[in-house]
């Protein structure tokens, strides 16, 4: 994202140089931008694309409804059965993902 103004610019200048009269050149400053140049926001379109993106992320739910149910239905029916290889194998796949990420 790219914000011009040229304002602020003249003000961080008049500051560096430490110039006294700084309100009085923006002051002139200000009536030759305002004739010429208004402030302008560019957003990029990799800035688009991440928007578009997120959006896209918010609008999925954050829980699987139908997986939740049909697991809870399982352990109410006791049918559900956990085997802990599966369990095993996902914290290790997990845990070392996590360490090269």
């Amino acid at each position: 994202m790219r914000i011009t103004d040229k304002n602020a610019l003249v003000e961080l200048t008049s500051y560096l140089r430490g110039t006294e009269n700084a309100a009085q050149k923006q002051d002139v400053n200000v009536k030759e931008t305002s004739k010429t140049a208004a402030d302008r926001v560019d957003i990029s379109q990799r800035s688009k694309d991440i928007q578009k993106a997120r959006e896209a992320v918010e609008a999925v739910p954050d829980v699987r409804e139908n997986k939740v149910n049909d697991i809870k239905k399982s352990i109410e029916d006791k049918t559900y059965n956990v085997k802990g290889e599966a369990v095993a194998n996902s914290i290790i796949k997990k845990s070392l993902i996590d360490t090269v990420l």
